[in-house]
């Protein structure tokens, strides 16, 4: 699959979204949060980017949030405990709000 293929599928993927997952992945808000996560585990910039890649093919329904940890472990190379703890904390700072949001629509 070419970039540009690949570019084509997310984007039809984000039209298909809810609004308020579009409006969490385009969300400078988010972008700030998840880089506070990466700076407080000591990220590099190649793992941060890593780390939002997860996160958006998550967001978009490209891999179930259940495996974010595994991917985190084998993209970023961090422990188990490592990518484990990242894990929790974007549930924290990024699906719980949007699971709410969207439970209350």
């Amino acid at each position: 699959m070419t970039q540009d293929e690949l570019n084509g599928k997310l984007r039809e993927r984000f039209k298909e979204l809810p609004m308020v997952l579009q409006n969490a992945i385009t969300s400078a808000d988010v972008e700030k949060q998840l880089r506070e996560l990466a700076n407080t585990n000591k990220l590099h910039i190649d793992q941060w980017q890593l780390l939002e890649n997860n996160v958006l093919l998550t967001l978009i329904g490209f891999q179930p949030p259940e495996e974010l940890a595994d991917h985190l472990k084998a993209d970023l190379d961090v422990s188990t405990e490592v990518s484990q703890t990242l894990a929790g904390e974007i549930s924290k700072i990024v699906f719980e709000p949007i699971r709410g949001e969207l439970e209350r629509l």
